[in-house]
């Protein structure tokens, strides 16, 4: 339950403050036991690496995409 919470509410903020209260607020909504807060902790630092990752990764693929275009078009102009 807290790390649905937690996974999406990452794509929104990154203080890992910010998504430990993301938890704890629907924890308390669901009347459930709270975990402690190394647990919290460590959830969301792996969540967050887990997004990062996969953030940069889409990030580099579009640059990667959009220099192999510049290179080309540098090349039709230019020659190789």
């Amino acid at each position: 339950m807290a790390e649905k919470a937690i996974r999406k509410a990452v794509t929104t903020k990154d203080n890992p403050a910010d998504l430990i209260n993301v938890a704890l607020e629907e924890l308390v909504r669901a009347r459930r036991e709270l975990p402690g807060f190394t647990t919290l902790d460590k959830t969301v630092s792996a969540i967050r690496t887990e997004t990062n990752t996969e953030l940069f990764a889409l990030v580099a693929t579009r640059l990667d995409a959009a220099d192999r275009r510049r290179r080309a078009l540098r090349d039709r102009l230019l020659g190789p």
